[in-house]
């Protein structure tokens, strides 16, 4: 993230972020103790408070903080992997469970067949979890999961 890009949310926005999380995924995210910004393309990152005391206008920035995921139109956020992780592990709600070939076809790219999902609403970005991991976001379409990851973060396997 470009240091000339970045907004920094103010407390209020940051309680919209907590509010749009535990809506969504009915999981209770405490963002007091960080700080909150988001790029012009809608991008929110998670920084630590110690970030705020630097000037780093006088720096060339060219990545900080935790991409935590893209903000969408309809009070929405598609979560980064490492989001899904973090919100995951309080999650209760549109939660898509893999099972072992799916979770591979996932890491891949492939959109998949669900083999279980925890109040999952149609249309809507879940999270995508394997055993105890979660693999990224998606969107819940017909007991399916549209693979949303980004191409630079799938794995290619090699058999």
């Amino acid at each position: 993230m470009q240091a000339s890009e970045i907004k920094f949310f103010s407390r209020k926005e940051k309680n919209r972020i907590e509010k749009i999380i535990e809506k969504n995924y009915c999981a209770k995210l405490d963002l007091s103790n960080v700080i909150l910004a988001k790029t012009s393309n809608e991008k929110v990152w998670v920084l630590s408070k110690e970030v705020g005391k630097l000037d780093i206008s006088k720096l060339k920035v060219i990545n900080v903080g935790l991409y935590l995921g893209r903000l969408k139109a309809n009070e929405k956020i598609l979560l980064s992997i490492e989001g899904c992780q973090l919100v995951g592990r309080q999650a209760r709600r549109n939660i898509a469970i893999l099972n072992e070939t799916e979770a591979e076809k996932f890491i891949q790219g492939q959109d998949v067949e669900v083999e279980k999902s925890v109040d999952c609403k149609e249309r809507n970005f879940v999270l995508v979890k394997y055993k105890e991991d979660f693999l990224g976001a998606g969107k819940f379409v017909n007991n399916k999961v549209e693979n949303l990851v980004s191409k630079s973060r799938r794995l290619l396997l090699c058999e």
